[in-house]
């Protein structure tokens, strides 16, 4: 505790320097040279405008493919990409999806936009901002029971986020390289592996899996509610053997729950949607199947519900757990608590994948269960 005492005692001392503040302050100087153009009228997009505004930022509008309008939230309007192109020929542009933005560059360099209007990405923006002293028992207690020492940096790297207005350079610093979810030195696959996809999102960790295991596994259970991924998903691995597939969210018990459909890889339960999915546990949708021995969520934020409506077949079976961490501030300490009181077996890691906040995974293994 010690040591944990001493590095955010070095984390306030930064903070309290303004100089997050400072570069936050040149950025947005930066980007105020010229009109701020959003583009992608989502829920990252929307999240982006909400803090920007919050900062006294002027957004001059949105931009979509898609959608026109006015955003109603925020009463500004909604252009094309071709009036972007004809009217904001000089705008700094914030795209705010991170898996189509090469494909949205391509398009807006085709119609005459200059790459340069396109260098801030909205991953500089930390829209998840907290006080940290509200979880500082919490950093502390997963800075004790994260097992390596790069996990204890990824918990002190979290930590100092909270409290900055951008995403900090030194998360390049701790970037994995291994392929996300299957963390090389941590995770080892075997040739009967029941594996649960939550968040299967298009496929995409399907298809790792399936080039680490060369097809060997024993079962895959994809689970995704939004409508499109799950077509997406299901051309992707209609002709692969020993899969299901379930277009339904993940939970504490089998409900209907409000979510927010057609955001890519955003897509979540949202109170105030009002769109439906259904939604069921693993300890129910498992009561007459074999168990899984690796369950990996990203579930936007439904990661502690899904846990909850595991509690049965974690504690009895102890799979390998590779899970989310970094959609709420307390994910980090709460997650791996619900762990340890499903068994104390476990042992926890950490491990990150991008160069801004998100992607961080916690792993979760009993000693010769890897």
């Amino acid at each position: 505790m010690e040591k944990f005492s001493f590095e955010l005692a070095q984390i306030k001392s930064r903070l309290s320097s303004g100089n997050h503040l400072r570069q936050f302050d040149q950025l947005i100087q930066k980007l105020s040279s010229q009109p701020i153009i959003l583009y992608g009228y989502g829920e990252v997009g929307k999240d982006i405008a909400k803090f920007l505004i919050s900062r006294n930022v002027q957004v001059e509008c949105f931009a979509d493919t898609y959608k026109h309008g006015t955003a109603g939230l925020f009463g500004l309007p909604i252009i094309s990409p071709d009036e972007l192109a004809r009217s904001y020929k000089t705008a700094n542009i914030i795209i705010t999806s991170d898996t189509y933005f090469n494909e949205i560059c391509e398009q807006l360099i085709a119609l005459g936009l200059s790459e340069y209007q396109m260098s801030v990405n909205f991953s500089a923006f930390n829209t998840m901002i907290a006080d940290i002293n509200e979880h500082e028992d919490g950093y502390a207690w997963a800075y004790e029971h994260f097992d390596d020492e790069l996990s204890k940096s990824i918990v002190l790297a979290r930590l100092e986020q909270l409290a900055s207005p951008l995403t900090l350079p030194f998360f390049n610093n701790i970037r994995s390289c291994s392929p996300q979810y299957f963390e090389n030195g941590i995770i080892n696959l075997g040739v009967n592996e029941v594996f649960v996809d939550a968040g299967m999102f298009t496929g995409d960790t399907a298809q790792i899996l399936m080039n680490l295991t060369k097809d060997k596994h024993l079962k895959y259970y994809g689970f995704e509610p939004d409508s499109k991924n799950f077509a997406k998903a299901t051309d992707k691995l209609l002709n692969i053997n020993n899969v299901e597939l379930s277009q339904m969210a993940l939970w504490d018990s089998v409900m209907q729950l409000n979510f927010a459909q057609g955001l890519e890889g955003s897509s979540k339960v949202m109170e105030d949607s009002l769109e439906f999915v259904q939604a069921t546990s693993l300890d129910v949708y498992f009561k007459d199947k074999q168990p899984p021995t690796f369950i990996k969520m990203d579930i936007e934020g439904a990661e502690k519900q899904a846990l909850i409506g595991a509690k049965d077949i974690i504690s009895k079976n102890c799979a390998k757990l590779a899970i989310c961490v970094y959609h709420k501030p307390e994910d980090i300490y709460e997650l791996p608590q619900i762990m340890k009181l499903y068994s104390n077996k476990y042992r926890f890691f950490l491990r990150h994948y991008t160069n801004h906040n998100g992607e961080t995974v916690m792993y979760a293994l009993v000693d010769g269960g890897n």
